[in-house]
């Protein structure tokens, strides 16, 4: 589903996964979103998403949404959540659109 590089394996592909949240770090708009929305903004996002709509395909970190301890991934992915991609675009994803729903939660190595 990756639309950078077919042969990355997107969210499965943990130097992709590095890369993003490098990219995050350096954009003051999502860590903004990150601060205001995350259960625990000192730590980094760790909810990687694949989706799809069936038209677009879309891969990134969730950075906000509704948030539920409960769940597992604890955002509510069927609701309206909050991507930050490769790209560095900060997107509103209509979860209940999705067609395709892939995730990967990993702690990045500085906080594990």
């Amino acid at each position: 589903m990756t639309e950078n590089d077919p042969g990355s394996d997107g969210i499965n592909n943990p130097a992709w996964r590095s890369d993003l949240l490098a990219r995050f770090r350096e954009n003051t708009r999502a860590q903004h979103v990150w601060s205001r929305q995350a259960p625990n903004p000192r730590c980094l996002p760790d909810v990687f998403v694949a989706c799809s709509d069936g038209t677009v395909d879309l891969e990134g970190v969730v950075i906000g949404g509704r948030f539920d301890p409960d769940n597992v991934p604890a955002w509510d992915l069927t609701g309206t959540f909050t991507v930050f991609d490769a790209h560095g675009a900060i997107l509103d994803v209509n979860g209940w659109l999705a067609t395709d729903l892939e995730t990967v939660t990993h702690a990045s190595v500085e906080e594990q």
